[in-house]
């Protein structure tokens, strides 16, 4: 039997209003959490053809957990668990939600994030205000399009480097000193490390083509 295609059309328009241009200087908006249409930068309009099969469905995770006083079903892809004084043990059953794809811990005393790696559907996740030291439990989360790791304790993001979808970046106020790893994330459309100790930021000239937002100092 042939497989049946059908040619697809469509148009994907994303418009990205920012009022700072490439290389300007200001002040990403407090608690800012994208949406999809954020996200996308560029229009695209094309033509393909798509082999006509059936959706894939996810099998059912039944159960839930507990994050303090705070019950998740296990299924859950989007989870905000800011300014409640987690600490490390609090989060350790964060790690069995598989299909979480948006994630927030801001306003924590959390200093290790390593129940975080095996998180792999990850597209969010802010983790800004902790105590946080090591991001390399992130280098698996190849997914990431969003990340906020503002006013943490980080010196090293060279962990990192992976993440080449990234197209949010933020570590402001922590003890960075060399922004090597950022040259391959080259989807960046917004980069913020005001308050590190960078002297060279070289690398970022390799995202001029996609970058729309910088700020250093």
């Amino acid at each position: 039997m042939k497989r049946k295609t059908i040619s697809v059309a469509f148009t994907i328009i994303a418009a990205i209003s920012l009022t700072v241009g490439l290389f300007g200087c200001g002040k990403k908006p407090e608690n800012e959490v994208p949406t999809p249409a954020e996200i996308t930068t560029a229009a695209l309009t094309t033509s393909v053809a798509v082999t006509s099969k059936p959706p894939e469905t996810k099998p059912i995770i039944e159960g839930s957990i507990k994050v303090k006083d705070v019950e998740i079903q296990k299924s859950e892809t989007k989870v905000v668990l800011s300014d409640l004084g987690l600490t490390d043990e609090d989060i350790t059953e964060l790690s069995e939600l598989k299909y979480l794809e948006h994630l927030v811990l801001d306003n924590n005393d959390i200093t290790d994030i390593s129940v975080l790696s095996g998180l792999k559907s990850l597209k969010i996740l802010s983790v800004m205000n902790n105590n946080i030291t090591d991001v390399s439990p992130l280098s698996e989360l190849v997914g990431l399009e969003f990340l906020d790791l503002d006013n943490n304790q980080i010196s090293d993001l060279s962990p990192i480097a992976g993440l080449v979808e990234l197209k949010r970046l933020f570590f402001v106020n922590n003890k960075v000193t060399d922004v090597e790893f950022v040259r391959g994330m080259t989807k960046l459309i917004w980069l913020d490390f005001k308050g590190n100790s960078v002297s060279n930021i070289n690398p970022v000239g390799a995202l001029q083509n996609n970058l729309r937002y910088l700020r250093t100092k």
